[in-house]
């Protein structure tokens, strides 16, 4: 069975949003589809990676499918050292005209 998405029904990366900017990082790491929102693998290397590097401040930029593929809120107890925080999702569908979340 093949999936085909009709993109009028989608609108792709229209929208960033910016969680938290409490200060400019040092380093932003992009995270597709893994941390805050997802536990395990590459979500604990970079939340390793952040704490074990408090001398620098960290920004993510959340890459994710949909808002409805992931958690609401962090899996993750967010450290003092992660200053900046901002996510996309690449596929909102479009229902009746109005963008699903």
């Amino acid at each position: 069975m093949r999936l085909e998405i009709e993109a009028s029904n989608y609108n792709v990366g229209d929208q960033m949003r910016v969680v938290f900017d409490r200060e400019e990082p040092d380093i932003i790491i992009p995270c597709e589809g893994t941390y805050p929102y997802v536990r395990g693998g590459v979500s604990s290397w970079i939340a390793q990676i952040i704490a074990g590097m408090p001398q620098y401040k960290f920004g993510i930029v959340f890459i994710g499918s949909r808002t409805r593929d992931y958690s609401q809120k962090p899996l993750y107890n967010l450290p003092d050292n992660l200053t900046y925080m901002v996510e996309t999702f690449m596929l909102r569908r479009r229902i009746n005209h109005q963008l699903e979340q």
